[in-house]
């Protein structure tokens, strides 16, 4: 009795802190502790700072759960990966600054994200070994009340586009992150610094639907219909777009080719870096001409990647190190944009982004780094393969597959903590569910 009692209680504490880790998740930007240099930048230094103790504590509980799964001996391959380039480039690594930043400290700082997100993936795993098939009622309903909060703050934001918000959505940005943003027009940006952050935790919120019914999926939809358009994000319609697509071949060509498809795709990623980086110069031109300067930023930054790679192919040049050696191979066609010269030089810009997680792994820790993150999707791809559950939960776990490898083509950190939970829900989920255990909400 008495042992039951504990684990009512650890299941109850373990749901409170899910529920309140998730919904402070697609605030970035946040105004940090500045003990934590680089990550101080995101809401997750303090996410880091709750989920560590409460690990320690269930590591120590009645509830254990093995340190090293096959994931987690992932994750040791990639931090493996991480300090040979560290090793093979130290030099090169410890003589590089910019704009006040060492090789080093950027090294390390990278390091640091890369734990959180191991630590981030045992304490999903934990949540759903505590919770059980309770995990699904417990996400959905989070997630239609989040939708449903951004989609009332998304009144504000439209108003403020007219200067008509009475400065809520100044108050709000200046209490979340320390400062005010400047509001992109007809731009929603939800909690986060950036539209395209936005509609990142949006197209992690769209595979629940499945498990809404009547006229609250209907409602579900629209409004996240609504709000990712009005994110304003190119890359986000394109993976909304290819999500979509997926369900309709599952639909009508069925699951195996659907998964393997998926899975060979991190090949299709791969194929794509070298066309674009072999036909850089004449597309880069060709983009220089254009009025667009954000399609000019994000091209150079990939170009940049895919040069750095050729001269370090096998572990790249270092985990952090793409600025450094982007400041080397930025192609002079790139200088006619604005971003790019202000990355580089601008101590108060954002430090150089790559805009592609794919790209970024390549140029930093080569080929073997690519391979040791495409395991991920691969494993991932292949337990839910021989998950034998109902049609809701093999599309649900498609769409969270479909996110996993599409998000990262816009996203450049290994920070994004949705990829983490994605994959331990796939992995770890469904042994605790049949066939029937799909339930309406």
């Amino acid at each position: 009795m008495h042992g039951g009692s504990i684990l009512l209680n650890v299941k109850k504490a373990t749901g409170l802190l899910w529920v309140f880790l998730f919904l402070t998740m697609g605030v970035s930007g946040l105004n940090g502790i500045s003990a934590f240099g680089e990550l101080s930048i995101e809401l997750y230094s303090h996410v880091f700072l709750l989920i560590a103790p409460f690990y320690a504590y269930k590591l120590l509980s009645n509830f254990k759960d093995p340190m090293f799964d096959p994931v987690s001996i992932l994750f040791l391959i990639l931090f493996f990966v991480s300090v040979l380039s560290l090793i093979l480039n130290f030099n090169d690594i410890s003589e590089s600054s910019l704009r006040g930043r060492t090789g080093i400290n950027k090294y390390f700082s990278s390091m640091a994200v890369l734990a959180f997100a191991f630590l981030f993936y045992l304490f999903v795993r934990m949540v759903i070994n505590i919770s059980g098939v309770d995990f699904q009622y417990l996400m959905v309903n989070v997630i239609f009340r989040l939708v449903q909060f951004y989609t009332i703050y998304a009144v504000f934001e439209i108003l403020s586009w007219y200067e008509r918000d009475m400065g809520v959505v100044n108050f709000v940005s200046h209490y979340i992150n320390g400062r005010v943003y400047e509001l992109t027009p007809f731009r929603l940006r939800g909690l986060s610094s950036e539209p395209s952050f936005f509609a990142n935790t949006l197209l992690f919120c769209a595979p629940f639907y499945l498990f809404l019914y009547g006229a609250r999926r209907y409602l579900f939809l629209t409004m996240l219909a609504g709000l990712v358009l009005l994110s304003g994000s190119r890359t986000a319609y394109i993976v909304a777009i290819l999500m979509i697509l997926g369900v309709v071949v599952y639909t009508f060509f069925g699951r195996g080719w659907v998964f393997k498809a998926a899975s060979s795709f991190m090949l299709v990623i791969l194929s794509l870096f070298f066309i674009l980086g072999f036909q850089g110069e004449t597309l880069g031109w060709v983009l220089s001409d254009s009025d667009s300067v954000s399609n000019l930023s994000r091209f150079s930054s990939l170009y940049a990647s895919f040069l750095i790679f050729i001269d370090n192919p096998i572990v790249g040049s270092g985990l952090g190190q793409y600025a450094f050696n982007a400041y080397n191979y930025i192609p002079y066609w790139a200088e006619t944009s604005y971003e790019i010269v202000a990355w580089f030089s601008d101590d108060d810009a954002a430090w150089p982004p790559v805009f592609n997680l794919y790209a970024r792994i390549l140029s930093e820790l080569g080929i073997l780094g690519f391979f040791s993150y495409a395991i991920f999707m691969m494993y991932m791809a292949r337990k839910i393969m021989l998950s034998k559950l109902d049609r809701h939960w093999d599309l649900f776990f498609l769409m969270l597959l479909l996110y996993c490898i599409l998000i990262p083509i816009s996203f450049d950190s290994f920070r994004n903590p949705y990829i983490w939970i994605a994959l331990a829900m796939s992995v770890h989920l469904p042994k605790y569910l049949t066939r029937s255990s799909c339930g309406k909400i």
